[in-house]
């Protein structure tokens, strides 16, 4: 269940989300500026009552709280903590029911301290699916980003597309602006001005020019 240390797992919350692991010899150092800390022990070790009693800095009453043989299901407020002592129903494989599981917690502001014999199922199971669904919340994540980038990439190539088509239409156009604007100019010897045949020809000039902008375009492959 645990190591010769008697900790079974001490993590340190940042407030934002995030835990890391801590070991023993680094519990000693823990300040409540450092974070949020919690400790769970196996207090049938020695190493784990005498570190619980001489170095974890709680309160004699507290220790002894956590380490006590008494399993009877209670709650007194010392300080600013509050010590609860918790049983429930065995639900360990092979074990009897009638067997049951107790779990000791010193409850602070700034840390939460458990002890137990032995290992509580109901907990391994929370962590379990706690890991489960942090895992599923990452994939949907990268699933998620995934999904994000494709939709940009759609958006770019539809908006490449259109500005191509403009680009396209701009350049067939282009020569019609610059001739049209150079006949309407307001001033004498404006070629085909007193032609009949005038408008018919200009329009059939810039229909060969359209033609040859399609064929060009296509030697080029830009259509």
């Amino acid at each position: 269940m645990a190591e010769e240390t008697g900790l079974v797992h001490a993590r340190l919350f940042d407030g934002h989300g995030a835990a890391r692991t801590l070991h023993l010899p680094e519990l000693a150092s823990w300040t409540p500026n450092d974070g949020v800390l919690g400790a769970h022990f196996d207090n049938t070790k020695a190493a784990a009552r005498d570190w619980l009693r001489r170095t974890s800095g709680l309160d004699p009453l507290v220790a002894e709280a956590l380490i006590t043989e008494e399993t009877r299901p209670r709650a007194v407020s010392i300080g600013d903590g509050l010590p609860l002592a918790l049983r429930g129903v065995n639900l360990n494989p092979g074990a009897e029911p009638d067997d049951m599981v107790s779990i000791r917690l010193w409850r602070h502001a700034s840390r939460v301290v458990s002890s137990g014999k032995r290992d509580l199922l109901s907990v391994r199971d929370l962590l379990d699916r706690l890991i489960r669904h942090v895992e599923d919340l990452d994939a949907v994540r990268d699933r998620a980003a995934v999904a994000h980038e494709e939709l940009l990439s759609r958006i770019s190539e539809q908006l490449n597309a259109r500005m191509y088509v403009l680009c396209i239409v701009a350049a067939l156009f282009l020569p019609f602006g610059f001739l049209t604007g150079m006949l309407g100019i307001n001033v004498g010897g404006i070629p085909g001005a007193d032609n009949p045949w005038g408008f018919l020809t200009f329009a059939g000039i810039l229909v060969l020019i359209v033609v040859a902008q399609v064929v060009l375009f296509r030697r080029k492959g830009w259509l």
